[in-house]
């Protein structure tokens, strides 16, 4: 509970992350992402919103394959990222981690610091349900870092 309550500012950051520009958005100046991937990728998230888990994993499944086969690093990661949070809601920890640490390190290779800090963020959630304290703060202290750097949170 203590440490609940020690990082409810947590909370707040990852609002302030997840409220970045849709993929639409952020992919409309290149587009390198065929609209079709674009859909999909967001029905995945309404189906995330509306606890639509199985499905959303079904989705997600699909959107990163078509990352892989057009070489788009950030969709990857970001994909890998929705599916490790979606494990993680689901209470499948060990599988979270994997898909966090794999989006983890596509993030950080590309750049993304927006999904390198949403990606940190559910890392940290992992680890303290885990109980692994030490892990979770070092996680979310990377996120506060990557949200401050974003002028985010101050």
């Amino acid at each position: 509970m203590f440490f609940r309550r020690k990082f409810a500012w947590v909370i707040a950051i990852t609002l302030a992350l997840s409220s970045s520009p849709s993929l639409a958005s952020r992919y409309a100046e290149t587009q390198t992402i065929p609209d079709a991937t674009i859909q999909l990728y967001q029905q995945g998230i309404e189906q995330f919103n509306r606890g639509q888990f199985p499905e959303a994993l079904k989705t997600f499944d699909r959107v990163l394959k078509q990352a892989r086969k057009i070489g788009d690093k950030k969709l990857e990661g970001t994909t890998l990222t929705q599916i490790g949070t979606i494990y993680r809601r689901l209470g499948l920890y060990s599988q979270a981690i994997e898909f966090l640490e794999q989006a983890l390190a596509i993030n950080i290779a590309s750049k993304d610091k927006v999904n390198v800090g949403i990606t940190l963020y559910n890392l940290g959630q992992v680890y303290e349900r885990l109980g692994q304290y030490d892990r979770a703060l070092e996680s979310f202290q990377g996120a506060l870092a990557i949200a401050k750097i974003l002028k985010i949170y101050s």
